[in-house]
């Protein structure tokens, strides 16, 4: 018996799924023979029938999965070519596809994958505000007025949160003195700003919609 019954290198031999099905059945078709005027199946003759399908199926075939869509699909194809354990792509592909069920839009897509970028980095969504609610006290582990943005860990101040300096801005610069300073919205006394700060956060949500 040939090593090879379907896939033997031949012109014939199949160029994609449909063929293999189509030529695989006709093989397995033929897996009978004459012996003292019975017909017997040729048992070993059908298995090396199929397991040359399912060779070329993992070789060949990529089928998407049932109901998966074209965003899980890329993911699962580019966390696959950078060589990830399986466990770890269906770790990714387990927050993709609650946002793939969604049925955002390009543009709206873009726009929540934005937001959602800076929420997962646990950063704000609007200005910084001097609202004392925002700023925790953290003197007691310093030896000057401190305090700590608990809206963004890397907001510092040191006047409760009328001005602060970022921890990530202060590496960039060679230390917090070199930092630039920045100036926190008011909370109390100004409708102006408060409607503002409110306005930036609703009009990401707007954008999604």
């Amino acid at each position: 018996m040939p090593d090879k019954l379907i896939f033997d290198g031949s012109a014939s031999e199949p160029r994609d799924l449909a063929e293999v099905i189509g030529q695989s059945v006709g093989a397995a078709s033929m897996c009978w023979e004459e012996v003292m005027n019975a017909r017997v199946f040729q048992s070993e003759r059908a298995s090396l029938i199929a397991q040359e399908v399912i060779d070329w199926i993992e070789i060949n075939y990529e089928p998407k999965a049932d109901n998966e869509s074209n965003l899980v699909s890329h993911a699962r194809r580019e966390l696959e070519r950078i060589g990830e354990e399986s466990f770890i792509i269906e770790r990714y592909l387990s927050v993709v596809r609650p946002f793939a069920a969604c049925g955002h839009s390009g543009g709206t897509a873009a726009v929540m994958a934005s937001v959602l970028e800076r929420l997962l980095r646990y950063e704000p969504l609007s200005e910084l505000t001097d609202d004392p609610a925002e700023w925790l006290d953290v003197s007691r582990i310093s030896d000057m007025p401190w305090w700590q943005n608990v809206r963004d860990s890397r907001a510092m101040s040191h006047d409760g949160g009328k001005t602060y300096w970022t921890t990530h801005e202060a590496e960039a610069a060679g230390g917090s003195d070199a930092a630039p300073i920045h100036h926190s919205v008011r909370s109390e006394g100004n409708d102006t700003e408060a409607v503002a700060v409110k306005g930036s956060a609703s009009s990401l949500t707007s954008q999604i919609h």
